[in-house]
């Protein structure tokens, strides 16, 4: 699942048991990803992830609910992009106990990569770097981090002991940052997850599926499942030589793919993505070959990949009753 912001370059990921992918590869088909991180609770009992859900369909918070014979343990994954710190995928863990009255708890961090996991502590908190201390940081969290010392694959890292209540979690914050910042344009959100979460939930519930003088509203799970459609289309957009590109998806079709997009862009007109809408159409014939012939994600042979921009500048003329940009393309 995509937790990424609208025509964010860093399309950030969450597996089925909370985990966070990374470096996405073609090569090794959907599954392929250089570098993931696994949260999870020390001990030999399995995790059992319970639930998975987002706040809503216009929040992609993630919740991943992880049980344990004593305690659970509930992954809250979000993106941030404050002005001062850049991108941010950032994960909150909080450990309750399920009967007890407190449970004294371990959490455990996993990074799978074919790179060396380095960690050095920094201001009662540490930072991880990938290979070389003078690397940018890979992640950076709240607590003191020690090397593991698990089996399987896969450098394991536990962070401190901590008494859970009913009333008092556990809690640890992690922050993944992904345009190379320092610790020092980390720390200070490093102190408040609560407030970068309010920011960031406060984002979503402001932005709005619709765009321009486009309204809409459809009663009950039609709403959720439309909103949510939106915003997956929003997050998938990528700017791409300064026009928009709307995206199949993050990974296998991260890219402008011209059947595909057709019925996008076709999208992005009713939500009222006007300009949007004309940036991808522009982007297609941006990508004509000097022989006429049209290709994004497809290879040369896929002949209909020449005709389906055809169609779509037809199509995208009948919507907006705006022709002059079709009679411009004639001669193409």
């Amino acid at each position: 699942t995509l937790f990424c912001f609208p025509a964010d370059p860093y399309k950030s990921l969450i597996g089925e048991r909370g985990e966070l992918r990374y470096g996405y590869t073609k090569k090794c088909g959907i599954y392929c990803f250089s570098e993931t991180v696994d949260f999870s609770l020390l001990g030999w009992e399995p995790d059992i992830v319970t639930s998975q859900e987002l706040e809503s369909p216009a929040v992609p918070i993630v919740r991943t609910r992880i049980d344990r014979e004593r305690a659970f343990l509930e992954i809250i994954t979000f993106a941030s992009n404050r002005a001062d710190e850049g991108r941010v995928d950032n994960v909150m863990m909080e450990i309750r106990p399920k009967t007890e009255t407190k449970v004294h708890v371990v959490p455990l961090i996993t990074v799978r990569t074919k790179r060396k996991p380095l960690i050095k502590e920094a201001s009662k908190a540490s930072v991880v770097t990938l290979d070389k201390e003078t690397e940018p940081i890979f992640m950076a969290a709240d607590a003191v981090l020690t090397r593991g010392e698990g089996i399987g694959p896969g450098q394991q890292m536990l962070l401190p002991v901590g008494i859970a209540t009913g009333d008092q979690p556990a809690r640890y914050f992690l922050r993944f940052p992904q345009a190379g910042q320092s610790f020092e344009q980390l720390e200070a959100g490093l102190a408040e997850p609560d407030r970068l979460l309010a920011e960031v939930r406060d984002y979503w519930q402001k932005w709005c599926p619709c765009h321009g003088n486009v309204a809409v509203k459809l009663p009950g799970w039609l709403g959720e499942f439309w909103t949510a459609c939106a915003r997956n289309i929003m997050q998938a957009s990528e700017v791409m030589n300064g026009k928009v590109n709307f995206q199949v998806g993050p990974t296998v079709y991260r890219g402008l793919a011209v059947v595909d997009g057709n019925f996008i862009i076709e999208a992005a007109r009713y939500l009222g993505y006007d300009a949007e809408a004309q940036q991808c159409l522009e982007a297609y014939w941006d990508r004509q070959a000097p022989s006429g012939s049209v290709n994004a994600l497809a290879p040369q042979q896929h002949w209909k990949d020449t005709a389906i921009p055809i169609f779509t500048t037809v199509r995208q003329a009948e919507l907006t009753q705006d022709w002059s940009y079709f009679r411009k393309l004639q001669p193409q």
